[in-house]
């Protein structure tokens, strides 16, 4: 197998865990949407440096969880992105802003909206599989 598509592959594998992880988050949260900051995204990924690539597959990634999404990009440096259930509202010019502005600005605009700290993989696959095995609760607050 080509070492690309290994990386793709495990990408995809992390992307979809931290997906998970995001919709317990907001589920939990009871938000409709989701903000990850830039650094939190680059911790997650393990990475010094962000791409519009590996963001894009990121989104893709969690269509089926998060159908709309959005990348905050003021000039073309990405900030993070917002993951929704809903629509996402265009208006009011949010999307050049931290995740943390972003997601108070759309709580304002009837997007109900949480800034979400991402986990490395090892953590959210031992505390999803904790969840899931009732051995412990899902506190969104840590």
């Amino acid at each position: 197998m080509p070492k690309v598509k290994i990386y793709e592959e495990a990408n995809r594998r992390l992307d979809k865990v931290l997906g998970a992880y995001l919709a317990l988050y907001a589920w939990r949260c009871g938000v409709d949407a989701v903000a990850v900051s830039r650094d939190s995204l680059m911790a997650s990924f393990g990475v010094s440096k962000l791409h519009w690539t590996r963001v894009d597959q990121f989104l893709s990634d969690n269509e089926p969880l998060f159908p709309y999404s959005e990348v905050i990009a003021p000039v073309q440096r990405i900030e993070g992105v917002v993951m929704a259930r809903k629509a996402i509202p265009k208006k009011g010019g949010w999307l050049g802003n931290s995740a943390k502005t972003a997601a108070n600005a759309l709580a304002k605009a009837d997007l109900s909206t949480v800034a979400a700290p991402l986990p490395s993989e090892g953590d959210a696959v031992t505390l999803l599989a904790q969840v899931a095995n009732g051995l412990v609760d899902f506190d969104a607050s840590d």
